[in-house]
């Protein structure tokens, strides 16, 4: 008998409508945890592929500095470099420019008919 008052004992706390809501609010605030994890966990992945691409980025700017580092151990590299900074050139070398003919036509052009302006300002020239 002892074992079927126990049996109702356990019936009775388990089946209960206290234990019930106590069940259901336990469910309702660890499924709360579980979404909080869930989203924490996304946000890292977010933040994962962010750094990578960072780290891809970076390791493109360090090769590039590498090769240019390296131009720089050998004196065309750094003779190359001078010039692109300072617009600078050899002792007897000359520059040649290239003038667009297209260009050299429609100012030709301005001079005779190129409005008011242009021929106020002509009067005052001294050819």
């Amino acid at each position: 008998m002892s074992e079927q008052k126990e049996k109702k004992l356990y019936e009775k706390v388990f089946y209960s409508k206290i234990t019930l809501v106590f069940l259901i609010v336990l469910i309702f605030f660890m499924s709360k945890a579980v979404l909080g994890l869930y989203e924490k966990k996304q946000n890292t992945r977010e933040s994962l592929e962010v750094a990578e691409l960072e780290l891809e980025r970076a390791e493109a700017r360090k090769s590039l500095l590498n090769e240019k580092l390296d131009s720089f151990s050998t004196e065309k590299g750094i003779e190359m470099e001078i010039r692109d900074m300072f617009n600078v050139a050899r002792e007897g070398e000359k520059v040649i420019v290239i003038v667009d003919e297209e260009k050299n036509i429609s100012n030709d052009d301005e001079g005779g008919s190129g409005g008011l302006w242009n021929r106020i300002k002509s009067w005052f020239k001294r050819d």
